[in-house]
């Protein structure tokens, strides 16, 4: 088995698109030629005997992970939603910490959050079932039976669905980006009071933490380095560096902050789509990820050697 390796890669059993079961996930990860493939949901974890399931038909290291929605607040009073994966997590059933966190977050009003961003879709004059945003979060239900996790990508899927747009992501682009126009954009936040930061950590480090696309959360450069220096004195362990959408300048910057202070890069997809690749992440970037989570360990936990 090669140490290529994708940290962050998602399937239907969150917010990806609704063909994308952890099988097909695993099947397509395989013929893109990966070693190891980390399967970060939102807030959910892949079943222990379904993970392993996957690793022997696939002879593909599917890694136990999970990407967590976290609220910190920053010293400029603002208060952002950020996401940490982590990797290499225990069985939830063995750790209060990451047990509470996982019922916590799942517990949040994700229909009142779609039904927002249809609503704010009407006003533009879209409705993707023609009868109303009622009738369309119905529909958006129908196409998403595997989770109760709707966001901004199951409102995309509906929007490409129903016709008002060629592709999920064209939809995003156009209507739901946080990096564009944002018209019917809505901060999941407004919605969802996902666990504390410190929380979140303490859940992700049962295993390996991972800050998330950092430029996603449109901060200030001095906001940047503040939430990069918490997750660090929270037990912070790695930084999304090798990441799809970052340019090189982005990625340089980065490396920066992981020299600074003291974390190890990852490589990262964050795959929702079966158009999207995958990440053939640096083999030694991923052998110095497990090392460091044998150090904090001693073993990776509930995973194969």
């Amino acid at each position: 088995m090669n140490d290529t390796f994708d940290a962050h890669v998602h399937t239907c059993r969150s917010d990806a698109a609704p063909d994308q079961t952890p099988e097909a996930v695993c099947r397509a990860a395989r013929a893109a030629g990966l070693g190891h493939l980390c399967i970060t949901d939102h807030d959910r974890m892949l079943p222990d005997r379904l993970r392993r399931e996957l690793r022997e038909k696939y002879e593909l290291d599917v890694i136990s992970g999970c990407e967590f929605s976290a609220a910190a607040a920053l010293s400029t009073d603002r208060r952002v939603t950020v996401h940490v994966l982590g990797l290499w997590l225990p069985d939830p059933n063995k750790s209060q910490a990451l047990s509470a966190v996982l019922a916590h977050n799942q517990s949040q009003d994700f229909p009142s959050y779609c039904r927002a961003m249809l609503q704010k879709l009407l006003e533009l004059g879209v409705d993707p079932s023609g009868h109303g945003v009622e009738a369309s979060f119905q529909l958006l239900r129908k196409l998403h039976p595997g989770t109760t996790h709707y966001g901004k990508n199951a409102v995309a899927h509906l929007l490409a669905h129903t016709g008002f747009a060629a592709t999920p992501q064209e939809a995003k682009d156009r209507w739901l980006s946080a990096f564009g126009e944002r018209r019917a954009f809505v901060p999941a936040g407004d919605y969802c009071r996902y666990a504390d930061l410190k929380l979140a950590m303490d859940a992700a480090n049962t295993g390996l933490s991972v800050l998330c696309h950092l430029y996603y959360y449109q901060l200030a450069p001095e906001e940047n380095e503040e939430l990069v220096r918490r997750f660090r004195e929270l037990g912070g362990q790695a930084l999304e560096v090798d990441y799809g959408f970052y340019t090189p300048e982005q990625q340089a910057e980065l490396m920066g902050y992981c020299r600074k202070y003291g974390l190890l890069p990852a490589a990262s997809s964050d795959r929702h789509e079966t158009v999207h690749p995958f990440k053939l992440g640096d083999p030694r970037w991923f052998r110095a990820l497990r090392d460091r989570c044998r150090e904090l360990h001693g073993a990776l936990p509930s995973q194969e050697e």
